[in-house]
């Protein structure tokens, strides 16, 4: 984690470090979602390339999810929000991510999407925010 993180979060706990149209975010929040995405991320076995995906529209998770990533050693690939599943399936495979970051806009595309990059042999977990969902796994909340 970066140290300045880390000092502004000591220094002003709750002071708010990020804000979109649905949240905000404290230095305190931003420093533990960024180390548990990082801890995770370095956790896994992500192939030689290290690399992850993040097809999610634009929102603080996205962000964190591109920083967490970067902080725990992997290259992020970005999935236009745009896309569907078939596009999608493409970039992971092509990119060998082993990761791909949704959120609740690109669920039902991101599973689809990583079940036809599975059917192509790609190991791949889906993982995301502000979701209820068994497919999926839940860093942030």
């Amino acid at each position: 984690m970066p140290s300045f993180i880390t000092e502004l979060a000591r220094q002003r706990p709750e002071e708010i470090a990020v804000r979109d149209s649905d949240h905000t975010f404290t230095w305190t929040e931003v420093g533990d979602i960024l180390n548990r995405t990082a801890n995770n991320v370095l956790a896994l076995d992500l192939g030689p390339n290290r690399r992850v995906a993040v097809f999610a529209e634009n929102a603080a998770e996205t962000a964190f999810a591109h920083l967490g990533s970067l902080f725990g050693s992997a290259s992020t690939v970005p999935v236009n929000f745009h896309l569907n599943a078939e596009e999608a399936a493409y970039i992971l495979v092509d990119s060998d991510s082993r990761i791909v970051f949704v959120g609740p806009e690109t669920l039902d595309r991101g599973i689809a999407a990583a079940e036809l990059a599975r059917a192509q042999g790609l190991e791949i977990s889906v993982v995301g925010w502000g979701i209820d969902h068994a497919q999926v796994t839940s860093w942030h909340d």
